[in-house]
């Protein structure tokens, strides 16, 4: 018969980025690392927060692509893209189509838009 086409599984590093404070207009996100095991061999469980909502564990997707989960109804809320490095993120509500753009706390971005905005 036909040979089997080779399985190949790439293993997506931990963003070394993502976690910090980030600004939308008046809007603030703080990505967080879970309390737990400091062994630098252990993968780091995150969790996104915001005002007025409960903390949500985010799962990666893929390489620019995190879900947060909200983990009382175990329901994906939001679809997080970051680039490693970067200092934006982008936050959509799951199947929407629209997002709005966050900003690092304290990156010359979000300085110059409080210098305009006074």
């Amino acid at each position: 018969g036909a040979a089997a086409a080779p399985f190949v599984l790439h293993r997506v590093a931990q963003s070394k980025s993502i976690v910090g404070e980030w600004i939308h207009a008046d809007r603030r996100l703080v990505v967080a690392e879970l309390d737990g095991d400091a062994s630098p061999t252990t993968r780091r469980d995150l969790v996104l927060q915001a005002a007025g909502e409960p903390d949500m564990v985010l799962h990666r997707k893929g390489l620019l692509e995190w879900e947060a989960w909200n983990k009382e109804t175990e329901k994906v809320v939001y679809i997080v893209e970051h680039g490693d490095g970067t200092d934006d993120i982008t936050v959509k509500l799951d199947g929407s189509h629209s997002a709005q753009e966050f900003r690092r706390a304290g990156s010359s971005t979000v300085q110059d838009m409080a210098a305009t905005a006074v």
